[in-house]
């Protein structure tokens, strides 16, 4: 028309441009109530000219990535683009992982460094011999030596007076990973002299993953809880 132009795509997106109107703040408080945006506050220059958006509302809150920008030059409005909500909304969901089996033991005294690292060198022989290829990834450490920066080869200061083995395994059945704190435990009468403190545990783990559902099969609810 006399005023300009608009394209409307088949997705739920358009665009207008021309001399929309004169009255940048009106025509931007009427186009967001009619189409259930949140009225933005026009920051326009000196000149009268600005860019800004709008974002779309879905039950009173903005709806990510949907949202319309206008366009002001010379406190005209030259321009209005939009872009539609999205069909699905991203989500994070918890789901059953692995199985991690860990087990620990100290060892003290002159030569307790010596006869940690046999005792790892014993667990993954024996970690190779009760269950080979069965786990996703195994972890070797001995806390206060190299645990915290993962490098079996970082040099020591001097022997410290003791150190803890740490052996840690994820798989996927409980079964497989319950064998590290038990291959662990085991070290009190198979392992190196001295070994003391051991303990074992196994935990199932639940991760968390982000994915795309649609936004039809989500319906928001609130609930107020008081004391």
């Amino acid at each position: 028309g006399a005023a300009g132009e608009a394209f409307f795509r088949s997705g739920g997106g358009f665009e207008a441009s021309g001399r929309l109107s004169e009255d940048p703040e009106g025509f931007c408080r009427d186009f967001c109530r009619m189409f259930a945006c949140e009225l933005p506050a026009p920051g326009l220059d000196e000149t009268g000219g600005g860019v800004f958006s709008a974002a779309c509302l879905y039950n009173g809150l903005p709806v990510f990535n949907a949202s319309v920008t206008f366009t002001v030059t010379e406190n005209v409005v030259t321009g209005v683009t939009g872009k539609p909500k999205t069909e699905t909304l991203k989500c994070s969901i918890g789901y059953r992982d692995c199985f991690i089996g860990d087990g620990e033991i100290s060892y003290g005294g002159p030569g307790c460094v010596a006869r940690a690292k046999l005792a790892l060198e014993i667990m993954k022989e024996r970690l190779e011999l009760v269950a080979p290829g069965q786990f996703d990834e195994l972890k070797f450490d001995l806390i206060g030596c190299n645990s915290l920066y993962w490098n079996p080869d970082r040099p020591m200061a001097g022997e410290p007076s003791e150190v803890r083995v740490r052996v840690a395994g994820r798989a996927k059945t409980k079964a497989v990973a319950d064998l590290v704190p038990n291959e662990v435990e085991a070290l009190y009468t198979n392992g190196p002299a001295g070994g003391c403190g051991a303990v074992k545990r196994t935990r199932d783990i639940v991760s968390v993953a982000s994915i795309l559902v649609s936004r039809y099969d989500v319906k928001p609810e609130i609930q107020v809880f008081t004391g």
